[in-house]
């Protein structure tokens, strides 16, 4: 098997059509084999994957010489479209021409634009192209592929039962959208796979692919394995850690730069500390894992849009009557088990509970997991929300994370005669997408939007909304970036504000939502340090 395996890799060209004669895959050629033994067997014999990759890669290639497909056209500089930003068109002309790429662009600076104009350059009559997105995000797909290439450029969102998603599938169609968690289907990703797709983007990847464990991205490689080109989009690549980020590079280059094993990858370039949780970079190796990124990666921020200002202001509310007492009586109790949060998983888990309970004390209500309901105490949050917005002459969009705080916020304006939508968990997409155009359209006073479901895939509100409202908010980076993107993208022309509204004690001290807003920053200093390396 040895030799043979030493005959492949000196092989050249159209001779790695051939048969190969390995073990249970003798008769198979070498892009038949799958991936996974291939990378067993380097490791297993001291090979480097990405020398072999390479010799796969090239199989593929004259395997479609062979099958009389023609060639992909190079990317011709004259040809890119007038109305993309200079950003846009400097991404298709570095990459375009490249089988895979990382697009990491902050929020609204046109991702999707960038990547449908890199497939228009590259697409072959016979070509399908599978777009992996947040199910909230296949509405905006559909319009970008309608307004960026026209009607003849078709496509199908996946949805439904199993049944309906397969029936879908069979569809003849140019693009195919479908959402992470159809990957965890089994009859669906076998179809997905069978498909023969030519292109992959995986949008919005940082929340799937951060962990390599998952089934989720289990199925994506194995679903991407034979795709030609594969692209990942997100404004958000860095999830709190630098390791992360291997998931979002192996998916691309199966392991070419770093490796396909993840623990591999972490022993060389980071070092934990005494405990095993926490990870800083090996500074001998920094510069090496960043060049390795460099290589595929592209990065715009938001600065490229030379937008209005944006005014962050936080309203101090301090906590009364019940809820305060409540919440000081559950603060001395969770830092027990916060101060003890990288010891015990149970006691962490127990931590995360209560931490979540003080947030909801800060605006006036807990959930009674116990008695299965919801205890509403003194509302100052509510109370503060109604003046502020007794001097508000413009449309305003008020965010908060729990349903709770929805209902509340909902049944206010009610109260006080504003016409509102709302994006939430419990709200169907046919009106969702109606609150989205009424607002859009100067319809509404006020849009409600529940964090979790309104981050992404909501585009034309910046051209009629300059203010927003944080009511409440977690404390994902990604998420509030993504909130805040809402507001803060192209066609904005309005100077903007927002506002976040923060609890706290008596006396002006802290509460859990101080704690909150430290660590969004902490991780935008992260992401930071991202930028500075990749476009240094």
């Amino acid at each position: 098997m040895l030799s043979n395996f030493l005959e492949l890799t000196k092989a050249q060209g159209a001779s790695l059509c051939d048969p190969v004669g390995f073990g249970k895959y003798k008769g198979k050629k070498v892009w038949e084999i799958p991936e996974t033994y291939w990378q067993s067997f380097c490791t297993k014999n001291g090979f480097a994957y990405s020398a072999l990759l390479e010799k796969i890669n090239e199989a593929r290639y004259h395997r479609d010489l062979l099958q009389s497909k023609p060639a992909r056209r190079k990317i011709d500089p004259t040809d890119i479209r007038e109305m993309l930003f200079p950003h846009q068109k400097e991404y298709v002309l570095r990459f375009g021409d490249l089988p895979y790429s990382n697009l990491w662009a902050a929020i609204g600076t046109g991702k999707t634009y960038s990547y449908l104009e890199l497939v228009r350059h590259k697409v072959r009559v016979e070509d399908k192209a599978l777009i992996l997105c947040p199910k909230s995000v296949f509405t905006s797909w559909n319009k970008a592929i309608l307004n960026y290439l026209g009607p003849k450029a078709t496509y199908i969102n996946l949805t439904g039962t199993t049944d309906e998603k397969l029936q879908r599938l069979s569809y003849d169609r140019y693009f195919y959208i479908t959402n992470y968690e159809t990957l965890l289907n089994e009859r669906i990703l076998a179809a997905l796979i069978n498909k023969g797709f030519s292109f992959i983007a995986a949008d919005e990847a940082h929340k799937f692919f951060a962990n390599t464990k998952t089934k989720t991205y289990k199925n994506a490689m194995a679903l991407s394995a034979n795709i030609e080109n594969k692209n990942i989009l997100t404004g958000t690549p860095r999830r709190s850690k630098d390791e992360n980020l291997y998931g979002l590079i192996t998916f691309l280059d199966r392991g070419q730069r770093f490796g396909a094993s993840f623990y591999a990858f972490r022993k060389k370039y980071f070092t934990s500390d005494y405990m095993g949780f926490n990870y800083t970079f090996n500074e001998s190796l920094r510069k090496e894992f960043w060049d390795k990124i460099k290589e595929l990666s592209y990065i715009v921020t938001q600065d490229v849009l030379k937008l209005p200002e944006l005014t962050e202001q936080i309203l101090e509310i301090e906590l009364s009557g019940e809820a305060l007492a409540h919440y000081k009586a559950m603060k001395d109790d969770a830092m027990i088990e916060v101060n003890n949060y990288n010891r015990n998983k149970i006691v962490a888990a127990i931590a995360i509970a209560k931490i979540t309970k003080l947030r909801q004390l800060c605006s006036g209500f807990v959930n009674d997991t116990e008695q299965k309901q919801t205890l509403v105490f003194n509302q100052d949050k509510i109370e503060a929300l109604a003046d502020f917005l007794e001097g508000i002459d413009e449309p305003v969009i008020i965010t908060a994370s729990y349903s709770q705080e929805i209902q509340l916020i909902g049944k206010l304006l009610k109260e006080k005669n504003y016409s509102y939508g709302e994006i939430s968990g419990k709200i169907k997409d046919e009106a969702r997408n109606k609150s989205i155009d009424l607002f859009s359209n100067n319809k509404l006073d006020v849009l409600i939007i529940q964090e979790d479901s309104g981050g992404v895939g909501i585009d034309g509100l910046q051209n009629h909304c300059s203010l927003m409202i944080r009511y409440s908010y977690g404390y994902s980076y990604d998420t509030d970036q993504q909130i805040i993107g809402r507001i803060q993208r192209s066609g904005q022309k309005q100077s903007m504000r927002m506002v976040r509204f923060k609890s706290t004690l008596p006396n002006g001290k802290e509460t859990v939502e101080d704690a909150i807003i430290d660590t969004i920053k902490n991780k935008e200093e992260g992401f930071e340090n991202l930028v500075k390396h990749l476009k240094g």
